[in-house]
């Protein structure tokens, strides 16, 4: 299960497609943010939800995990627009 501390945000209901919430550790707020897939049934919404995640994580904590474990893939710009909102300098994603 999760650390007592664990305050989640996310992920209580069907319409929120990331899973997310804040540990507390000592006297640290850790953001954390699951991805289940990079295939969400409305890419707006999901950037929409995630914007303001990060939003609250940039306020509120003081770091971020960011799980993708056992992500089945799926867009590769959806991928790529999570990316630009987490990165503060320009990057090169992958050629195909």
């Amino acid at each position: 299960g999760l650390p007592s501390t664990f305050m989640r945000r996310l992920g209580g209901t069907a319409n929120d497609f990331f899973y997310s919430g804040v540990l507390r550790f000592e006297e640290l707020r850790i953001g954390f943010i699951r991805i289940p897939t990079y295939s969400p049934p409305s890419q707006a919404q999901a950037l929409a939800q995630f914007d303001a995640e990060i939003a609250f994580f940039k306020a509120n904590t003081d770091g971020l995990i960011i799980d993708n474990m056992r992500n089945p893939g799926g867009n590769a710009c959806f991928l790529e627009a999570l990316v630009s909102r987490l990165m503060t300098r320009e990057f090169r994603t992958l050629g195909y």
